[in-house]
Formats: structure tokens, C-alpha cells, sequence
């Protein structure tokens, strides 16, 4: 028996979350629920509206997807919790829909299955049939009032995630594969030749094709459709062309007539982040061509590109050059500085002699003492 420690009415008030804990853990375990704990449960759920939808979203993972989803669903029903967490589907369970319920165990029984053989799950595909009667309802209205299918669908998905968003956050990882796994469903429906054949290549395909297997299970009209795709997974290259090219699509299933099912249905929209070419460079290039570090003029920078790279006067490498009588002339050195390496320093070129003839003494760099005593010496903001 689940039994929540202290006053039951404190504890839930204190995190109403404790209320869908309490029955997670029922169903896990096979409990029943304290009768002043549930007493307690049903006095505080309300106050689930106004908890972060973040929060919720964690318990619903909680609640599907830890190997007892279809008893976890189940307890929530009977609890009345649904509404807090899916009210558009809990308006279409209130009204007896047993084909919609069929579906929904099935899905969840499925998903249990996965857990425990140890296969991958993914909340897309659940969350996928949670919401799929209601952007299906909205899509057919839309085709019936002549908008092409492909964008009834896209707005119908738009429009009921944007419902849903405002009690539980689903993030764009799991929104984008349930978009991805509805906008493949007429696609699995009408494609025939190579661009169903194209499908399998899909990395939606997998789960896009359980999808439409579980609708088959309620609507006769897939079941045809289900059949092909299980049968054409197992062909052979050459079977399956000829598979492809002799199949018949399925039609009269979303109202948009038959010039609307022999139009062609653009790829399927995927919101994942396209990768720029050239984007994972990096930081910045640092701008080249720049100034000489020994302050060279615009005038110099203009004759060194008209020869070559090189400076008037020198071949490269430092060494002095004749010149005619034509050529503008040039300053002349001082005394002590060199030639052909960068201004200002002491580590490259041929030095230029005096005018006595012998080359000017290297300039000794002065040194400058610190004074004794300290910062004592130091002005504020300044050296000594």
C-alpha cells in the first residue's frame, strides 16, 4: 500500500508532482493507494495546471518509459489525471472512442515490449500517437476545404503542438521525429515506383512504419497498405521494383479528391540544424597585409608590390643593389640601421657603415634600474 509519510494534505500541497509519484509507483508495484493519501491526491491535483511544464514532461517519461507504460496509462485514467497531462486526448477517451483506446494500448504495449527485450525507445513515438487523432481531424477539415495535403498537415501539426506546449514542454528533439513520423504517413499510404522504394531509406522509416502498422489495426482501410510494407521489406532488389511499380495507393482516406492524390507530395520537412559549409572553421582570420612593425609608409607599400615584394634597394635578402640614374631617389639610411630586415630590428639584415667606412657600433640597449626601497619609490599609477 502507498502511504505518504506525515499529513498526506501537507505533503501533497508542498509538490503536487507527489501526486503523480504516488501513482506511478502504484503501478509499478502493484499498490494500492492509501485511502487518506488518495483522499489527499484528489484534493490537490488541481494545482498540477500550475506546475513548470518542464516538470511534467520528466514525470511523463517517468511514466511511460520504464517497462509498464499501458498499467502506468491505465492507472492515470482512473485517477483523472490525464487531463492534467494530455487534455486533448483525455476530451477523446471521455467520449468512448474504443478504437482510439485499442490503438493507444497497443502502441503502449509495444513500447513495454521494447524495454524489456532491451531495444531503444524514443518519446517521439508515443508522444506521436498521443496527439496524432487530433492533428489528423484538423488536416482532413483542412483538405476538405481544398488546402493541399502535405500543407493541411503541416499546419494541423503546428497548431496542436502549440496546444500541447502550454501544459507539457516537449523539446524540438522529440517535437521534430513526431512531425517527421505524421508528415510520413501519406507518403507510406500513396508512394508507388521508386519513391516508395525511397522511403526505406528514410531514417524515420522504422518508426513511421510501426505508426501505420498500429493505425492499420483501427482503420481497414490501411490494413492493405501495412501488409505491402511488411512483405516489401523482405524482397529481393529486383522483386521489390516490380512490388513497387504494380502497387495500388490507398485513397479516399483524407477527403483531398483525386487531384489531391495524384499530386506530387514535396520531401518530408526536417527541423533538425543544417550545418553551414565553412561554419566549423573556427574563430577569425586575422586580417594580413597590415603595417611593418618599423612604420612603413603608404608610399613604401606601393613600391614593394610593384617589385615583386621587395623593397627598393634590396633583392631579398638584405644585400644592396646598384641604381640608375632613371630611379627616383630613395632615402638614405642613417647611420647604424639596417637594410632588408624588419625596421627596427637587431636580428636581420646587413648593417649600412658610417661615413667613416667602418660599420657604426651596435647601440647598446639601456637598462633601466629599479630603485631601491620597494613601491616606497613608485608613484600612484606610474613606474617610480
Amino acid at each position: 500500500m502507498i502511504r505518504l509519510i506525515g499529513d498526506p494534505l501537507t505533503r501533497c500541497e508542498e509538490d503536487p508532482v507527489r501526486v503523480l509519484r504516488a501513482v506511478r509507483l502504484a503501478a509499478k508495484l502493484g499498490f494500492s493507494i492509501e485511502p487518506a493519501t488518495l483522499a489527499a491526491m484528489r484534493e490537490v491535483a488541481p494545482e498540477l495546471r500550475h506546475t513548470p511544464p518542464a516538470r511534467l514532461f520528466e514525470e511523463v517519461l517517468k511514466l511511460f518509459q520504464g517497462g509498464y507504460a499501458e498499467r502506468s496509462f491505465a492507472a492515470v485514467i482512473e485517477h483523472e489525471l490525464l487531463g492534467y497531462l494530455f487534455p486533448m486526448l483525455e476530451r477523446r477517451l471521455g467520449g468512448d472512442d474504443a478504437t482510439l483506446r485499442t490503438m493507444l494500448d497497443a502502441a503502449l504495449a509495444n513500447t513495454d515490449r521494447r524495454v524489456a527485450q532491451g531495444k531503444p525507445i524514443t518519446p517521439a513515438y508515443l508522444l506521436a500517437f498521443m496527439l496524432w487523432p487530433d492533428v489528423e481531424e484538423q488536416a482532413r477539415a483542412d483538405c476538405a476545404a481544398g488546402v493541399p495535403l502535405h500543407e493541411a498537415l503541416q499546419e494541423a501539426s503546428d497548431r496542436v503542438l502549440a496546444r500541447q506546449l502550454k501544459v507539457i514542454s516537449i523539446p524540438r528533439r522529440f517535437s521534430g521525429p513526431m512531425k517527421e513520423i505524421w508528415h510520413m504517413q501519406p507518403r507510406l499510404e500513396r508512394y508507388r515506383g521508386r519513391r516508395a522504394l525511397a522511403l526505406l531509406d528514410q531514417r524515420r522509416f522504422r518508426a513511421a512504419y510501426d505508426f501505420l502498422c498500429l493505425r492499420a489495426r483501427v482503420d481497414e482501410r490501411l490494413s492493405g497498405s501495412a501488409e505491402w510494407w511488411t512483405d516489401v521489406q523482405e524482397m529481393e532488389a529486383a522483386e521489390r521494383e516490380e512490388a513497387a511499380a504494380e502497387r495500388v495507393p490507398v485513397s479516399g482516406l483524407w477527403g483531398d479528391g483525386a487531384v489531391g492524390e495524384s499530386a506530387e507530395l514535396p520531401p518530408v520537412p526536417s527541423e533538425e540544424p543544417i550545418e553551414r559549409p565553412g561554419s566549423g572553421g573556427g574563430g577569425r582570420r586575422r586580417r594580413r597585409g597590415g603595417r611593418r612593425r618599423g612604420g612603413a609608409s603608404e608610399g613604401e607599400s606601393d613600391r614593394e608590390a610593384s617589385s615583386g615584394g621587395h623593397r627598393d634597394g634590396d633583392v631579398g635578402d638584405g644585400t644592396p643593389i646598384a641604381r640608375t640614374d632613371q630611379e627616383p631617389p630613395a632615402e638614405t639610411p642613417r647611420a647604424g640601421s639596417t637594410v632588408g630586415g624588419e625596421g627596427g630590428g637587431d636580428d636581420g639584415g646587413e648593417r649600412v657603415p658610417a661615413e667613416g667606412g667602418e660599420a657604426a657600433p651596435k647601440k647598446k640597449r639601456r637598462r633601466r634600474r629599479r630603485r631601491p626601497g620597494g613601491d616606497r619609490g613608485r608613484t600612484p599609477g606610474g613606474e617610480g
